[in-house]
């Protein structure tokens, strides 16, 4: 049976954060992720390289270094692109339309899936934006009483962070005319479905429609604050002179970050996502060139990590296999209510939204800086390549309580009893056929793994008072930093599957 909406319906400057990445073609994934702010390889050596990893210390001595840190993403088109896909308008516009419009079948997002009018018209503008304020505090141990160059390190950076879409609603015509199949004086913008909480009055649906409950998308800013990772490195320099070194490290990684909730769509998040974290890295230093004066020297550090990041539980939104990408946002109908007079209705998202076990194969950080000192001067310049592999997701448990009667009662997708409009239904279109009820066969896991990859280049220029004191040597420096995310070919994607088939994985 086909139905109709109508009638039932240091100091540093990040440049960049565009980590992960949609390509053309290719679903969505419903959940942003980014690198940690904990995760930064070279925030731990600019500027204080030269001040531990030393050779003749057989006692103990210790670094400690204070780093504030802003970063800010650019290219918000981009971002705008990996949350909202091929449905955007120059990658910065969606528009929103009712059935009884002329409309883009392809593109524009059909408005009475969002309690509107079939006549409504109107447009969303984006500027997503992801913005950092950090200190970090990093402390490092040598332990040559122990075992000649074996030290400690660890480091917390306490973060700030706020995320916004900036998103602008354009109402043409909120469908309020004559031959409106109906026209809901709750719902007349499209945040006021997205992001306020409201839903068609019961004589619209003679039955109860419910608000969205997750993945909601709004127009203001969203903050946390947290210290996002504490990592811990027990190391060893088993090769060691003067002026060169290399040695080996164990890195555990305690989460003490944000664990997504599933919320919001552009959910703010401090951390790897409450991960934790165990493995190891090596680490170097060469002396390239030093001046016969002894106050000028070029010196290359090299380090690379690489952990796995261990099962963590989590709350993910997933679209649907079989209607495309954005259909979270789509209504399903009880299917026992569908053809009657009281038809119970809720966006998709309110039952897809469920707690899951995630865990990541490799995670790394490699760094390559140069170091030049001149007298109490140094100037460090480098670049940094971080990756992290294919997220596994497993569905634990099928939960979902956005979506309760009045006893209390929930009703997700282990009841089968929602279903979409049709069969073929996506969110741009009504579709046709008959719909089945959901499952958790029907979600798109696959669609909704993450991976990402980036690369940075930084400097730091500083000063250090080597003459100030035997014991204590203070440090000061300030630096810049830009990373760039790498956008795939279609077919290329980043789970390995063929993105140019049907509801195929993305990032």
């Amino acid at each position: 049976m086909n139905h109709s909406l109508k009638k039932c319906l240091g100091l540093g400057l990040l440049a960049s954060m565009n980590l992960l990445h949609a390509a053309n073609n290719c679903p969505v994934a419903p959940y942003y992720s980014i690198r940690s702010q904990s995760e930064n390889n070279p925030r731990l050596f600019v500027g204080q390289a030269q001040l531990f990893n030393l050779h003749d210390m057989k006692n103990v001595y210790g670094n400690f270094a204070v780093t504030t840190e802003y970063t800010r993403s650019m290219r918000p088109g981009q971002i705008a692109e990996n949350i909202f896909g091929e449905s955007l308008y120059g990658k910065r516009m969606l528009k929103i339309k009712g059935s009884a419009l002329p409309r883009n079948e392809q593109k524009d997002l059909l408005a009475n899936y969002f309690y509107l009018s079939d006549y409504y018209d109107g447009t969303l503008c984006l500027t997503p934006r992801i913005q950092n304020f950090l200190v970090d505090l990093n402390l490092y141990l040598g332990l040559g009483m122990i075992a000649h160059g074996m030290y400690w390190r660890i480091h917390a950076p306490l973060v700030w962070t706020k995320w916004s879409l900036q998103a602008e609603e354009t109402i043409i015509n909120n469908g309020n005319i004559t031959g409106s199949a109906y026209f809901n004086q709750n719902v007349t913008s499209f945040f006021d479905y997205a992001c306020r909480g409201k839903s068609a009055p019961q004589n619209i649906y003679n039955g109860t429609a419910y608000p969205l409950g997750a993945a909601r998308i709004c127009p203001c800013s969203q903050r946390k604050t947290a210290v996002s990772d504490i990592q811990m490195d027990l190391g060893w320099n088993f090769a060691s002179t003067e002026d060169n070194h290399i040695g080996l490290y164990m890195r555990g990684v305690a989460p003490t970050g944000t664990r997504p909730e599933g919320r919001f769509l552009f959910e703010p998040i401090v951390g790897n996502g409450k991960f934790w974290e165990i493995g190891g890295g090596i680490d170097a230093r060469w002396l390239m060139w030093r001046s016969d004066e002894d106050n000028r020297e070029l010196g290359l550090y090299f380090d690379a990590s690489i952990t796995h990041m261990l099962t963590t539980k989590q709350k993910r939104v997933f679209d649907l296999k079989k209607h495309g990408p954005l259909s979270r946002y789509m209504l399903l109908y009880n299917h026992q209510t569908v053809g009657s007079a009281n038809a119970n209705v809720t966006p998709a998202a309110n039952v897809t939204l469920t707690n899951v076990n995630v865990s990541v194969a490799v995670q790394a950080d490699v760094m390559l800086m140069f170091n030049y000192t001149r007298d109490n001067f140094n100037w460090d310049f480098g670049y940094n390549f971080w990756t992290r592999s294919c997220e596994k997701i497993n569905c634990c448990k099928l939960e979902s309580c956005q979506v309760c009667d009045h006893s209390n009662i929930c009703h997700g997708l282990n009841g089968k009893t929602w279903v979409p409009l049709n069969a073929e239904s996506t969110i741009h279109t009504e579709g046709t056929g008959t719909a089945t009820p959901l499952t958790k066969a029907d979600l798109n896991i696959e669609g909704a793994q993450t991976k990402g990859l980036s690369n940075k280049f930084f400097t730091n220029i500083g000063y250090t008072w080597w003459n100030h004191d035997d014991r204590v040597i203070p440090f000061l420096g300030t630096g810049f930093e830009v990373e760039f995310g790498k956008r795939p070919s279609c077919c290329k994607n980043n789970c390995n599957n063929n993105c140019c088939l049907p509801n195929p994985c993305t990032k």
